[in-house]
């Protein structure tokens, strides 16, 4: 309806670039071990306490009356868990420089709640965006929170951000993170990029977060993924979003596979749904935030 986004079109080229990126990986962790990820993840759920982690959701659907009601049920029962929540009203924050009214109605509850942070999306185009477009659309974000403070945005997510560590690319980011951080209307500047797999290391750490996986639950398992995650420095600044969790997989099952993912990145979203799952909530959603705690 209206200007909900589209499921990004990069996503198939985003996951064939992981699964090329682990190939070697996974090919010298086999000859270590062949034990299941989920075997490893349940002896591990009853040994030692997971670190606290909290959810990042990316929000791409439109908020027609009672279609964000899942995620705010899960915010309030759930008052310990920290939620960042990317709005994307259009690729973005849309063509007029306010919200329409339902998006602005959703907003100001949805920053009514303590152990929620609000974030902007704008795509980067893997750097191909110039600097000066992203500028702009992250001022109009600026604006909805000069317009009106219940609207404001506490930082950015860059979707589609650089992968590789070239020399436009890192100018690129510092000038999008300086930006951020001295912009007072977006209320603690967070900022969150999404190169949808583990970038180079000299750009791994620009953002405050990074989503370092953005795949199916198997090639998770089947790539050991975890084993190259684990490798990454400070957890709490990584982010992982996993789809197409086996729908039989029950609530121990679903604690187990939460507990190591806890273990590698401090901000996590699972769901079982396959196809335009930042869309839609999954009918197991509370299922899924249930096992954070």
């Amino acid at each position: 309806m209206g200007n909900a986004p589209h499921q990004r079109p990069h996503h198939q080229e985003r996951g064939l670039q992981w699964r090329l990126s682990c190939v070697v990986f996974a090919i010298l962790s086999a000859l270590l071990s062949a034990v299941p990820v989920v075997a490893n993840v349940a002896k591990t759920s009853r040994e030692s306490v997971a670190p606290r982690s909290g959810m990042l959701i990316p929000l791409y659907m439109y908020p027609v009356p009672g279609a964000w009601d899942p995620l705010y049920t899960a915010i309030q029962t759930h008052p310990s868990v920290d939620f960042i929540v990317v709005i994307n009203p259009a690729s973005g924050p849309g063509a007029g420089a306010l919200p329409d009214s339902n998006f602005a109605r959703e907003i100001m509850r949805m920053n009514s709640y303590p152990n929620v942070r609000t974030i902007g999306y704008v795509a980067a185009n893997y750097g191909r965006k110039a600097a000066a477009e992203a500028f702009a659309e992250i001022g109009k974000y600026t604006g909805w929170s000069q317009s009106n403070p219940q609207l404001a945005m506490q930082g950015i997510f860059l979707d589609e951000s650089p992968q590789l560590a070239d020399s436009p690319n890192r100018t690129f980011l510092e000038q999008i993170r300086t930006n951020v951080k001295s912009n007072k209307a977006l209320s603690g500047g967070l900022l969150v990029m999404n190169p949808g797999m583990i970038p180079d290391n000299q750009i791994l750490q620009t953002a405050d977060r990074t989503v370092v996986f953005e795949e199916r639950y198997q090639t998770y398992v089947n790539l050991q993924a975890a084993k190259q995650l684990a490798a990454l420095p400070d957890r709490n600044a990584l982010v992982c979003l996993m789809h197409s969790i086996p729908a039989d997989m029950d609530k121990v099952q679903i604690k187990a596979i939460v507990n190591e993912l806890r273990e590698l990145a401090g901000s996590i979203f699972l769901t079982d749904l396959s196809d335009l799952y930042y869309q839609q909530f999954s009918p197991r959603f509370q299922d899924f935030v249930d096992a954070m705690v």
